[in-house]
């Protein structure tokens, strides 16, 4: 029954037209399945920003590509935003500051995907002091698109896909394009911060959009949102509002809607070949948050941060380089659990406490924490 029944639900997806919805054509992919979301458990609670640790580590290998090469050296004062690692090859992302403080060592430290990589570790001043010109001031209408480019790779923007890949890179495709596509499925189970993000900040989300249409050169952009986010669907169009060429897309609730290459094809019905590029088909698509619209506006003011999540509560705002344990180590007080890095889907397991290594490693911070 079950066979007949996904085959039936195949066809009439292919033979039927789209529903409307909010008074608009529904975008969808042919296939897709339907897990449970798990949204519920984090998608009313607002988004609260971290506090600072004592200690950061701050590992140089944050994206595809080259590592970057530590600039600092034991001893040294450090301000946040102020860059830290950067490299000379052309795949890499420059790395910053994540506070204010000293650096205490520069070495090889435990990574969750790499083993062991070169870090920088600071110890946190707890005066949050901005390095000299930070926050940045521009007005990015006044700016050319060799400028903003030079302004998101100074900023070291990369997504926070499995790739990590520097959107400066992205962001000069090789062929010429004429859509952006603002991805806000969020099509996996559990996740929530685009969804926050897109309902307590759209408007950033918008500007970081216009950002990224002067600089591609494009002119009709699309932001696509599942419709098991109605909110955030009705927030974004009060925010697209006046802004000629960014159209609200609803998309059918079915993972993996957010592919890049389902994602193409539901708001274009244009097809990726196989092993070719969005730019193929004359598309560039970029994260709601990761490699950015949000981040791209942000790129003109500070050079650190991203909503990231734990599930249980609520999104939170992280430096990038808060030590996994000691952000989960805040929900989970006093209980066994193990948390996987990356996606629900498809992460990798960062943090168990049910392994001698990490309840020591737990233990310690929670130590550490009730010592400050």
């Amino acid at each position: 029954m079950a066979v007949i029944s996904n085959i039936y639900r195949a066809l009439t997806e292919f033979l039927v037209c789209a529903p409307k919805r909010w008074g608009e054509v529904m975008f969808k992919f042919l296939g897709g399945i339907h897990p449970n979301d798990g949204k519920r458990l984090a998608m009313d609670s607002a988004i609260e920003q971290m506090p600072i640790p004592k200690t950061l580590v701050v590992p140089m290998g944050q994206h595809i590509g080259a590592p970057c090469t530590p600039c600092v050296k034991p001893g040294d004062t450090v301000k946040k935003g102020q860059l830290i690692g950067t490299s000379e090859a052309f795949m890499h992302a420059d790395i910053h500051s994540p506070t204010s403080g000293t650096v205490k060592k520069v070495a090889p430290m435990p990574h969750s995907g790499m083993g062991s990589c070169m870090a920088v570790v600071i110890e946190s001043d707890g005066e949050d002091t901005w390095a000299d010109g930070l926050p940045l001031s521009r007005d990015w209408q006044q700016m050319d698109p060799d400028e903003i480019l030079s302004a998101i790779q100074k900023a070291g923007i990369v997504g926070m896909g499995g790739a990590t890949f520097p959107a400066h890179i992205k962001l000069k495709p090789a062929k010429p394009v004429d859509v952006l596509i603002l991805n806000g499925a969020e099509c996996e189970p559990y996740l929530t911060a685009d969804y926050r993000l897109m309902l307590e900040e759209p408007e950033k989300i918008v500007t970081g959009t216009e950002i990224l249409k002067k600089l591609l050169s494009v002119k009709n952009a699309y932001i696509g949102i599942e419709d098991n986010k109605p909110e955030a669907i009705k927030k974004m169009k009060e925010a697209v509002k006046g802004h000629d060429g960014i159209e609200v897309a609803a998309l059918r609730t079915k993972y993996p809607q957010g592919a890049e290459k389902m994602l193409i094809k539901s708001i274009t019905d244009r097809e990726v070949p196989t092993g070719g590029l969005p730019m193929d088909v004359g598309a560039a698509v970029q994260n709601g948050r990761r490699d950015e619209g949000h981040t791209t506006h942000r790129a003109y003011h500070d050079r650190i941060g991203r909503c990231g999540e734990v599930t249980e509560k609520h999104p939170c705002k992280d430096r990038h380089d808060i030590p996994r344990d000691d952000s989960i180590c805040r929900r989970f007080q006093g209980r066994a659990f193990k948390t996987p890095g990356g996606r629900p889907d498809d992460g990798y397991g960062a943090v168990d406490t049910r392994r001698a290594s990490d309840e020591r490693l737990i233990r310690h911070t929670r130590t550490h924490e009730e010592a400050h």
